[in-house]
């Protein structure tokens, strides 16, 4: 992973806030100057539990967060 950040958002599994952590891929674009990014991976402690996850396995907190760290 090229950057880690964090994402906070509503859990509906837990029915509350939860902080989850996002790896991050660099990507280059063609006529980009910055760098991109791009969404990996995430890690969440209660991960077994949850029953919320769309059909590729994501959080729905990870699929709300923003696409850079």
């Amino acid at each position: 992973m090229d950057a880690i950040g964090y994402f906070s958002g509503y859990c509906p599994q837990f029915k509350e806030r939860r902080c989850i952590e996002i790896g991050f891929a660099e990507v280059s674009l063609i006529g980009s100057m910055s760098p991109e990014y791009k969404k990996m991976s995430f890690r969440c402690q209660d991960i077994d539990a949850c029953t919320q996850l769309d059909s590729y396995g994501r959080c729905p907190i990870y699929v709300k967060a923003p696409h850079h760290p």
